[in-house]
């Protein structure tokens, strides 16, 4: 336990003065796109310093490509967004 406390505090000093990355996080090859919000994945991603965008919704449910995509031309905060599977 000690050494992944030391890993934790080692990864957060390196990004502390980064700007925060925003992380879409799904799991998905094909088909729909399930994707991950508040829990576990969100904090690990807080933890290394990113921001995941949907971190305000349900642990696991189901996206869309319109729902993913309709923030970048609205131009808020996920502008920056780039799917990526974990």
């Amino acid at each position: 336990m000690a050494d992944m406390r030391a890993t934790v505090a080692d990864v957060q000093a390196k990004v502390r003065d980064l700007p925060k990355v925003r992380v879409y996080a799904y799991d998905s090859g094909e088909g729909p796109l399930y994707s991950y919000g508040r829990g576990l994945s969100s904090d690990l991603i807080s933890m290394a310093g990113g921001k995941l965008i949907f971190a305000d919704q349900p642990w696991f449910w189901e996206a869309n490509i319109k729902t993913v995509a309709a923030p970048v031309h609205r131009g808020n905060d996920r502008q920056d967004v780039a799917p990526r599977g974990l």
